[in-house]
């Protein structure tokens, strides 16, 4: 008996895969629109099928609720950020400073570009689900790495703890949030600078951070 695969059906050139992964980049790309227009939580399925062209049964064979279109879109937008700024400290040359400037400026001259949109994924995302405050926690991590590792002294040292590093990506993130509330009401440069002051701290030895005090001794 021939064990060879069942011809694929094909349609107008395209399989029926082929139209489902189109139909799924459609409903991506309008819940983009539409997240940046209304925010996450005022948005039905069917106002992401309305800007898709599609109706609800097309959603559903590739999403089964909203949640999991925001956290696919989500990733999306997370690892293309991340690929922007990583290919920006790459392209700064070997100066530490001028790496975390270049990426600093990579993440933050981005969002005014799309302001709804920024403020969904920037703002929003955390209180979005569980998942989603994952994939927040995942950002933050990754982007401390980057600075850290733009940062990192040449010829070995300390380097900073996890735990630095995830509360300067925080900072970082922090300084966005601030920026968007604010309206973009000050200079893109006046928050790289800032940004800069925060980053750093990164060059600094963990170790040398911070000094506890000792308790007086009891009589």
């Amino acid at each position: 008996m021939s064990s060879r695969p069942a011809a694929v059906r094909r349609y107008r050139g395209s399989s029926a895969e082929d139209r489902r992964l189109s139909r799924r980049e459609r409903l991506l790309d309008a819940a983009l629109r539409v997240y940046g227009t209304r925010g996450y939580h005022s948005t039905t399925v069917k106002a992401v099928c309305d800007a898709a062209g599609l109706t609800e049964r097309y959603f559903y064979e590739s999403f089964p609720n909203s949640e999991a279109l925001f956290l696919a879109l989500y990733r999306d937008v997370i690892s293309q950020a991340l690929e922007r700024i990583r290919i920006a400290g790459e392209s700064a040359g070997k100066d530490p400073a001028a790496q975390a400037r270049a990426m600093l400026a990579a993440y933050y001259a981005n969002l005014p570009d799309k302001p709804a949109c920024s403020r969904v994924y920037v703002v929003e995302a955390f209180n979005v689900s569980p998942a989603a405050r994952e994939l927040w926690k995942f950002w933050r991590e990754s982007l401390g790495d980057l600075f850290a590792r733009a940062w990192s002294r040449r010829g070995g040292g300390p380097q900073p703890s996890p735990e630095l590093r995830r509360a300067v990506a925080g900072a970082i993130i922090y300084i966005a949030i601030d920026w968007i509330e604010d309206g973009f009401s000050r200079p893109v440069q006046s928050v790289i600078e800032t940004g800069m002051q925060i980053s750093s701290v990164l060059q600094t030895p963990t170790t040398s951070l911070i000094k506890f005090p000792r308790l007086p001794e009891t009589a």
